[in-house]
């Protein structure tokens, strides 16, 4: 006789059913951890740690502290949540396909942590890197399916999160932009610029322009060469140009709060923003003028007067550090720490003119206040004098180490490439210009046009650096002031600091500044400071070291100041000016039909992305040209698209790593030269100057 089965209790299939639910729960909730731990190091701790030195990076995108905030967390939380979601969806198939997915959770964050770290912190090639990856991420696969104190281990690992969420928002250089705000007021400022008022104000128009030395604008004989900056030579012919003045600092986080507010910059330095700098430009004509204005990695415009612009900070945000964290792939620098968000986009100057179309200076009502800091011709060089863009071979400029250093080959092409961009420079401020007439503003505006800081363009030298040799390109930048019904060009060489720009606009205003400052306005500088006193924030960068007991390196004004007015850096004339390189600079523009040509095969040059150069699609046009060759260092050679001489370069030896006996032709193309399809050749350049003969070379791509 079979025993009957006792009746189960009322309630217990669902008590059981409950549990298993639970214990289900707790289990993805504990694989979850796992994951969070791990993703931690792949994603969360290089994303903050990166973005956190770089404060500007917020700052560009406009974003409040509880953006922030959010990006903290979302970078902290999404991985986790996407691959929580995924583990979880795959429970459906089964405790073994759930583990197995886990399994392969585990792996997958490994070898990215691997790779991660390798990419941080090694100089191992990006091949190299994913192997350690992949035996990284296979090895920990093993360990967490066989030995059980692994999963306790990297359920614990999900606090590190937790802790680079919190250093990130508590002890980082972002750190700030969280606890302080960045929107504060001063007390009293915009009404201390109202009482001061002697009569009307004008208008008032500021621009900045990022990383142009005044070596760049000479013509050898210490004036603007008009040829090539027509707008500018015109703007200081009703100007007085401040041909001695000189910036504080190498860096634009630091120099553009410099020159907005007139204090010396400081190490280490606060955020340019309101709340480190809240006396400046804006909050003195608060009360007073319109304000509209565009900064870009700097925001001392506080947020009453200039409302952050529509849109989701948090998501441009997660998007730049995707973008970060990809660009290891393709061999860094691209997309590293020198990323500004927003700021360096290829199209910043379309940007620049829209800006300036959109504005409306017709007197009436309030003056207006109008600023913009436009990131040009700071790199990356990506249009021509006219504002058409092109390609590069590379992001990142060719010869350029780590964004800092100059190689053998590299620094000429780059300063051509940076000149032309200069060029559109001009030709939009050609336009500012233009537009204030039309609106019948010119005449009464006190206008400014400033750089913010210089570059070199030194073989074996760093782009930024203060050194002997060449810290004359770093440290004088234009500065042209046109006061109200100004109409006669002055030049002044006075020792003119960055700190003396906002003194300046004040005293040509009629307004006095109700705050401590470092500057002096122009005028008075002659007599403030002497003549040889120059001074520049020191940086690891610099070769030449700081004073004792200071932060400033003390440079040698007048000599720097007679090598900046001996510079000649465009020595060609005419149209293609820029283009003009080597003694053979004048074929450039000429059809090759008219020169005299020997189709003897001299030698091969091999160009890079030969098949982009000769198909253009619908893409800006490649450009720049890099070939190998076995031609002798110091020939020339002559690169011709659709039988015009688009180039002439010199034969350079290489940098390191090359293959012995490899020399290379670096240049940039004539646009003019360019169709949909384009055929090029090379030819080896002989004989004088007027009299060259042209010697085929065989080009191939390489």
């Amino acid at each position: 006789m079979t025993a009957r089965r006792p009746a189960p209790e009322p309630g217990s299939r669902e008590r059981a059913a409950a549990a298993r639910t639970c214990a289900g729960i707790r289990l993805e909730l504990l694989l979850a951890l796992e994951v969070f731990g791990l993703a931690g190091l792949a994603f969360t701790r290089p994303i903050l740690d990166s973005f956190g030195r770089a404060p500007e990076t917020f700052l560009a995108r406009g974003a409040s502290g509880s953006d922030v905030v959010l990006f903290a967390v979302a970078v902290a939380v999404i991985p986790t949540l996407v691959l929580a979601v995924v583990g979880a969806a795959a429970r459906a198939a089964g405790t073994r396909v759930r583990a197995a997915v886990h399994l392969g959770a585990v792996g997958l964050l490994g070898g990215l942590v691997a790779w991660r770290f390798g990419t941080d912190a090694s100089p191992w090639a990006p091949p190299l890197l994913v192997g350690a990856g992949v035996v990284a991420g296979a090895c920990l696969v093993v360990l967490r399916h066989r030995v059980r104190p692994t999963a306790t281990y990297l359920r614990y690992l999900g606090a590190a999160s937790v802790v680079f969420v919190v250093q990130f928002l508590a002890f980082s250089p972002a750190a700030p932009l969280v606890t302080g705000g960045g929107d504060a007021m001063p007390s009293g400022t915009g009404e201390a610029a109202q009482a001061a008022r002697d009569g009307e104000l004008p208008p008032i128009v500021v621009l900045v322009v990022d990383a142009l030395p005044t070596v760049s604008l000479l013509d050898g004989a210490g004036q603007i060469e008009g040829d090539l900056f027509p707008h500018l030579a015109e703007l200081a012919d009703d100007s007085t140009w401040y041909r001695n003045h000189t910036t504080t600092s190498a860096w634009t986080f630091q120099a553009v709060p410099t020159l907005l507010s007139g204090r010396l910059p400081a190490d280490p330095s606060p955020l340019p923003d309101a709340t480190s700098y809240p006396d400046n430009l804006f909050t003195l004509f608060d009360t007073t003028h319109d304000i509209t204005a565009v900064e870009q990695i700097s925001r001392l415009c506080p947020a009453e007067i200039c409302p952050p612009s529509d849109g989701s900070a948090v998501t441009a945000m997660l998007g730049d550090a995707a973008d970060w964290w990809r660009g290891a792939l393709d061999t860094e620098p691209r997309d590293g720490a020198r990323m500004l968000p927003g700021a360096l986009q290829p199209d910043r100057a379309d940007e620049l003119t829209s800006w300036i179309a959109e504005q409306d200076f017709t007197p009436g009502g309030a003056p207006g206040l109008w600023f913009h800091h436009v990131i040009l011709p700071h790199d990356p060089w990506v249009v021509v004098d006219d504002m058409s863009p092109y390609a590069g071979v590379e992001a990142e400029p060719y010869g350029l180490f780590l964004h800092a250093f100059w190689g053998e080959v590299g620094a000429d092409v780059a300063r051509q490439r940076h000149l032309l961009q200069a060029q559109a420079v001009d030709r939009a401020l050609g336009q500012l210009t233009d537009e204030l007439r039309a609106a019948g503003a010119y005449d009464d505006a006190l206008i400014v046009v400033v750089g913010d800081h210089g570059e070199a363009y030194t073989p074996n030298r760093p782009m930024r650096g203060m050194t002997p040799a060449q810290y004359e390109q770093v440290a004088w930048t234009p500065l042209v002031v046109k006061a109200p019904g100004q109409d006669v060009g002055v030049v002044d060489d006075a020792n003119v600091w960055n700190t003396d720009v906002l003194p300046t606009i004040a005293e040509l205003a009629g307004l006095d500044l109700s705050w401590d400052i470092d500057g002096v306005p122009a005028s008075q500088a002659g007599a403030a400071r002497a003549p040889g006193d120059k001074r520049l924030l020191g940086s690891e960068l610099h070769e030449i070291d700081p004073a004792e007991g200071s932060s400033f390196i003390e440079l040698d004004g007048r000599a720097g100041f007679d090598r900046v007015l001996a510079a000649d850096p465009v020595e060609g004339e005419g149209d293609h000016a820029v283009w003009q390189r080597t003694d053979h600079g004048g074929l450039v523009g000429q059809s090759v039909d008219q020169l005299a040509v020997e189709e003897d095969g001299v030698g091969t040059l091999r160009v890079e992305g030969l098949d982009r150069i000769e198909r253009r699609g619908d893409d800006p046009p490649l450009l720049e040209l890099v070939a190998s060759c076995r031609l002798r260092p110091e020939q020339v050679v002559a690169v011709t698209v659709n039988g015009v001489v688009a180039a002439v370069a010199p034969v350079q030896q290489p940098g390191p790593g090359a293959p012995e006996g490899d020399t290379v032709v670096h240049a940039l193309l004539l646009p003019d030269a360019f169709t949909a399809a384009n055929d090029v050749n090379a030819y080896l350049v002989e004989g004088p100057p007027g009299g060259e003969t042209l010697h085929l070379l065989t080009v191939i791509g390489a």
